[in-house]
């Protein structure tokens, strides 16, 4: 009997019966693989791989990745500055102190593993399943903390032994090396000497330092928030659980930025809750949090009998001479810094009578970026943080957005504005489990919007859906989410429907061609695909979520339907093309049904011999849903005259779906795609067969709604016809 991944649904990779099951990290998705990988970080760790295997397995994802899709990508503003950044990280090279060296191999490897993770998300993350199944491998590495964390707590183990990796190495490269070192001993907390107030040691946890593990509580805290509120049963008690022993973590590695960090996040989250109070309640609740403020302060000063007596024991009996050591490494390293301006060090600087890890150069990320990488380097890490956090202030503004959705765009930007803050006083890449956790979440960042939506477990019942009628034609402002469950919904109830799509080419079609469009309206749901039908909602007073473009969607759709087991017909486009769409539909959700395909050059005139011949091989295939990429208005030509005789539930008219799916056609580049100008993108790739319709028709429908929307205010507002709740 086969044994079940646990994670791996059908459709992911294959499962399924008289199918061999699909190898982890072979046949797998990477979103499935990145799952498991941070799964089994324990082991990782006991095995002393957990810094040497991140490299590598995203270099392994990444050709893997590279392979199947025949060395299609696209990138994204922060894939380019990470790409750039990895480039400058190796200018230094030349003239890096050797005694460094394999911290410099190290941290340039982090560098282009970042690069990588960034580009599998981008590119490898397609529908919300994935997007889903990435955020639970953070969620069990955020268990595994908080479990090594209350280990030593609770005092269950407070020893010191060797990985299997360190039992293999010469003590003596153990002891000169800082990278070996620090793969070759596991514990749970440093070994420093210095003043602890909660434990015997500062807490590590399965981290190389007790300032990593700060850093990584900072992270993942407001991350497990989000869960817990999300989540229901055991679940939510094994992340309750996770949490308090992510607390328990911040608090055990005595870190007074990274409480700092803590107090700012906190605050930051009441100021944004409390936006849904009125100006008064807003008013008292500031007005009572300085008052608890300011008491905790004079409570504080009080008890320590005055300002120079707290100063004395937070900043000088606590780990004593850790702020002067900390100060004479940031002095040493502005001392140091016009030597390399430009390029920078390379790695740090060892100060003359300081241990090596309070070198110039390092306890600030900002400050090691500028030493290290010198003033471009700098410049690249800012660019790249700038792009992240533009995706984040996105994510809060987006209007419309779910509970859960709103739940994770406010975790992360406390998350990141935590982490900052944190970083101004350490540098991070050196510990490969901060960067898989940074990294992890900034591929959940630039992905959110891409895949339709954000976790949202049991929430079947849809939201009121937004209408509008647009030049006469009335189109549902529908996200993925609910669009996939109308399909599904249909397909179970054995009904039958044709879901039409509209853009500007579309509906200015339909303005002139009377039939065209009584076709769109006698559909029960028509949806929208293109920026231009967006933004002419926007224009008559209606906020739809976005578009809903085939060349995006039709993945969500094909895992949806591998999982439910519906099955697929691809009529139309050039001879081939769609058996080669449908054999790339198959590599990626190897359990997807598709009962046939049919090319769209034969003569579709009702009742020819070619056209019966088409119907009756539809017929005897009987798919669930039914593709026909004729392009407009032929498609909805050949449905409204065909419809009554074909045997299939669902049919969507998907225009040249086809052939960007088999790769035959090309995309432009994603920045247009995601600004609402891929219009200008296909008539660059395709300038003498759509100049009409873009230089033409796009100011023309613009002209139409303008003059639609006027219509409407000199009528007295819109009318219960024109648009609302659906």
């Amino acid at each position: 009997m086969p044994i079940r991944l646990r994670g791996l649904a059908k459709g992911d990779a294959g499962a399924g019966e008289g199918r061999p099951w699909p190898v982890p990290f072979v046949s797998t998705p990477f979103s499935f693989d990145l799952m498991l990988f941070l799964a089994l970080w324990p082991l990782w760790w006991i095995l002393g791989l957990e810094q040497i295997l991140p490299p590598l397995f995203l270099t392994w994802e990444t050709a893997r990745y590279l392979w199947q899709a025949r060395g299609r990508f696209t990138v994204s503003a922060p894939v380019v500055w990470a790409g750039l950044l990895a480039a400058w990280w190796l200018v230094p090279a030349l003239w890096v102190d050797r005694e460094y060296a394999d911290i410099f191999v190290k941290e340039t490897a982090a560098a282009w593993s970042q690069v990588m993770m960034l580009f599998l998300f981008v590119n490898a993350i397609r529908t919300a399943r994935e997007w889903n199944q990435a955020a639970r491998g953070l969620k069990w590495l955020a268990v595994f903390v908080s479990v090594g964390g209350l280990i030593y707590a609770l005092g269950l183990w407070r020893g010191e032994t060797l990985s299997a990796v360190g039992r293999l190495l010469p003590a003596n490269l153990v002891e000169s090396s800082t990278f070996f070192r620090s793969i070759a001993i596991r514990r749970l907390h440093a070994v420093s000497g210095e003043s602890t107030m909660l434990f015997p040691e500062r807490l590590s946890s399965l981290t190389l330092t007790p300032s990593s593990l700060s850093i990584i509580s900072l992270l993942l805290i407001p991350f497990v928030a989000w869960q817990v509120s999300e989540a229901k049963g055991r679940a939510r008690m094994v992340l309750d659980l996770a949490l308090a022993g992510l607390l328990v973590c911040l608090a055990g590695a005595e870190s007074r930025v990274a409480y700092l960090a803590f107090g700012v996040g906190l605050a930051a989250f009441g100021v944004y809750a409390s936006r849904s109070l009125n100006k008064r309640a807003r008013t008292v609740l500031y007005a009572g949090a300085a008052a608890l403020v300011v008491l905790a302060i004079l409570g504080v000063v009080i008890g320590f009998g005055g300002l120079d007596d707290l100063w004395r024991a937070v900043a000088v009996e606590w780990r004593p001479g850790s702020i002067s050591v900390r100060t004479r490494v940031y002095l040493e390293t502005f001392r140091l810094l016009p030597e390399h301006p430009i390029a920078g060090w390379g790695v740090q600087a060892r100060i003359p009578g300081v241990r090596s890890s309070f070198s110039a150069g390092s306890h600030s990320s900002i400050l090691a970026m500028g030493f290290r990488h010198g003033a471009v380097g700098l410049v690249l890490y800012i660019g790249l943080w700038v792009s992240i956090w533009r995706e984040v202030i996105r994510g809060l503004k987006r209007s419309g957005a779910s509970q859960g959705a709103r739940g994770f765009w406010v975790a992360v930007a406390i998350a990141m504005l935590g982490f900052n803050i944190r970083e101004l006083a350490d540098d991070w890449w050196w510990d490969q489990m901060i960067a898989m956790i940074l990294w992890s979440l900034w591929g959940l960042i630039l992905t959110a919007p891409k895949v339709g939506r954000v976790q949202e477990p049991d929430k079947d019942q849809p939201g009121p859906r937004v209408w509008a009628r647009i030049l006469g034609v009335r189109v549902l402002g529908l996200d993925v989410d609910s669009l996939n469950k109308e399909i599904a919904g249909r397909i179970a109830n054995s009904d039958r429907a044709i879901i039409p799509h509209v853009n500007v080419h579309c509906l200015n079609l339909a303005y002139q061609n009377e039939w065209l469009r009584d076709f769109l309206n006698g559909a029960d749901v028509v949806f929208c695909d293109g920026a231009g039908a967006v933004l002419g909602a926007r224009i008559l007073g209606y906020r739809f979520p976005s578009r809903i473009t085939y060349a995006d969607w039709v993945w969500d759709l094909a895992d949806m339907a591998a999982r439910e087991g519906f099955s697929f017909f691809l009529l139309g486009s050039r001879p081939g093309v769609a058996d080669k769409a449908a054999a790339r539909l198959r590599e990626r959700f190897p359990n997807l049904r598709i009962a046939g395909t049919h090319h769209g050059y034969f003569d579709k005139t009702p009742g020819s011999a070619e056209n019966e011949a088409v119907i009756q091989q539809i017929n005897a295939a009987r798919p669930n849903i039914l593709f026909v990429g004729f392009g407009m208005p032929l498609q909805e030509r050949w449905l409204a005259d065909n419809w009554e005789r074909l045997d299939v539930n669902v049919a969507l008219p998907c225009g040249a779906m086809f052939d960007y799916v088999s790769g035959e056609l090309r995309r432009s580049p994603k920045w247009m795609n995601d600004h609402g100008l891929e219009w200008l993108g296909r008539l660059i790739i395709e300038p003498r067969r759509l100049w009409r319709r873009y230089v033409i028709g796009n100011p023309l429908f613009l002209w139409r709604v303008v003059k639609q929307r006027l219509r409407q205010e000199m009528s007295g507002g819109r009318g219960p016809d024109e648009g609302g709740a659906a």
